[in-house]
């Protein structure tokens, strides 16, 4: 607030919308009334955001388009520090109340004639205001004394809120319906999900937040909120003005500007963190997969002596459903953390993992993973191996895989098997799919509490 000022005053925000972007910094947009005399005038605005780009400021009159113009624009700040205040209530009335003695206390009033450079803290004597010149009613001239200081008034032009102050010319006289909208940092998001599983891994409940964190300096209030998932140059930071090897390297591909809408109004305090729900299901239609690929990570091993990928493992667990209306969806989801709970039949929560969710769009496909399954084991060795054909050039393995199941229903895996190069199958005892020249794929049936083994030879050559 400017205390003191005499300039014309804008009115509160109304109708705020905010658009908050990925890299920490949002867009404010919002309706104010200003009231204007004919002429040159100064006008304050106030309740703006701490962290302010000025360069950003646009205002247009939505009454009387064209009726005023601005010339300059100050953004003023003061801070509540006694050193910067006292240095505006230079010249000023006060009240210097000091303790002489046990017994003796004085209270004077007087002018500040300078302000201290520092404020050194003091006992109950109060603190001593270093190079502080006061100068009594009486005549006398108190240097740096100690004591408490009281102002009679607060300076004028005296900002302890953030405000802009612009000089102002207008054609009209009276009120006049503005847009005023500025970018300000310290406003950031995320997306953040819960899903949680039935014992049958078939139905389940999802729910999406949308969780804003403002420190811009500034309450927001009753706004409307969107979110833009969108990365785009960082506001502030100066342009490279000659093209280095690295920029000319660089896929200049735009990528799509995603926006989310938050369908209730928001009110957000100054260094607050709101979450906001953005979406919910409590029925979702789930299928659940079973996948184990044991040699992903080791595609470009050449076959030896040294057998790859044998040992015991658990498949990974998937769960997928449709952001549909269906499953009480649809809506564009943003990105974010997704965290999976499962219950079990007597109603204990266990957690099974966390994963990331892109962008999906309505009526999109989600996958998640959701760790490895406990019920399910899978043992993988390799039982035969022989060299073919002169310089090692060739060879011959045999395989067996086998697969446990402890729970009390059948289960699927969805089992991938590699080869280096190009390979030839033989005597497989389950039918299999070829995925390319490097990799099968085979759909395991294993019944419940029991258990079921794969077999087959393979022949590589290189």
């Amino acid at each position: 607030m400017a205390l003191g000022t005499l300039g014309a005053m804008a009115s509160q925000p109304d109708k705020t919308e905010l658009t908050v972007y990925l890299e920490g910094f949002g867009l404010v947009k919002e309706r104010r009334t200003i009231y204007l005399r004919v002429g040159e005038q100064t006008l304050v605005v106030e309740d703006i955001a701490e962290h302010i780009d000025p360069n950003s400021v646009g205002v247009r009159s939505l009454s009387n388009p064209g009726s005023f113009a601005i010339a300059e624009q100050t953004f003023r700040f003061d801070s509540m520090d006694p050193t910067e205040l006292l240095r505006k209530a230079i010249g000023r009335k006060a009240v210097l109340s000091r303790i002489l003695s046990e017994k003796a206390r004085e209270r004077t009033t007087g002018l500040i004639l300078s302000a201290p450079k520092q404020v050194i803290p003091g006992g109950e004597d109060g603190p001593t205001w270093d190079g502080l010149v006061f100068k009594a009613d009486d005549g006398r001239f108190i240097l740096s004394p100690s004591g408490q200081l009281e102002l009679a008034q607060i300076p004028k032009n005296f900002y302890y809120r953030p405000a802009l102050v612009w000089e102002v010319s207008s054609k009209i006289a009276g009120e006049n319906d503005v847009e005023l909208s500025y970018i300000t940092r310290g406003v950031s998001w995320k997306a953040g999900y819960v899903l949680y599983v039935d014992p049958t891994g078939t139905k389940g409940e999802f729910s999406g937040w949308i969780t804003i964190t403002n420190e811009s300096g500034r309450d927001i209030n009753n706004a409307h909120v969107r979110v833009m998932n969108e990365q785009g140059k960082r506001v502030g930071q100066p342009e490279s003005k000659e093209p280095s090897n690295e920029f000319l390297a660089r896929d200049l591909s735009v990528p799509e500007a995603r926006e989310y809408h938050i369908q209730r109004p928001m009110s957000i305090r100054d260094t607050e963190t709101k979450q906001v729900l953005y979406s919910e299901a409590l029925q979702i239609a789930l299928s659940r997969r079973l996948v184990s690929d044991p040699l992903a990570n080791q595609r470009d091993a050449k076959p030896s002596e040294k057998p790859q990928g044998v040992g015991t493992f658990r498949p990974l667990m998937l769960f997928a459903f449709r952001n549909s209306a269906d499953n009480e969806l649809g809506r564009a989801l943003p990105p974010g953390q997704v965290r999976i709970f499962q219950r079990d039949a007597a109603g204990a929560t266990t957690v099974l993992d966390e994963d990331t969710l892109d962008h999906v769009s309505p009526d999109g496909s989600i996958t998640l993973l959701a760790g490895h399954a406990s019920h399910v084991t899978i043992q993988r060795e390799r039982t035969g191996f022989e060299w073919m054909g002169p310089a090692e050039s060739a060879c011959r393995e045999t395989f067996e895989i086998t697969f446990h199941n402890r729970h009390d229903t059948d289960e699927e895996v969805h089992f991938i098997e590699r080869n280096w190069l190009s390979g030839q199958v033989s005597n497989a005892s389950h039918p299999y799919t070829q995925i390319d020249a490097t990799a099968m794929y085979f759909l395991v049936k294993v019944p419940a509490k029991g258990s079921v083994t794969m077999t087959y030879q393979l022949e590589s050559s290189w």
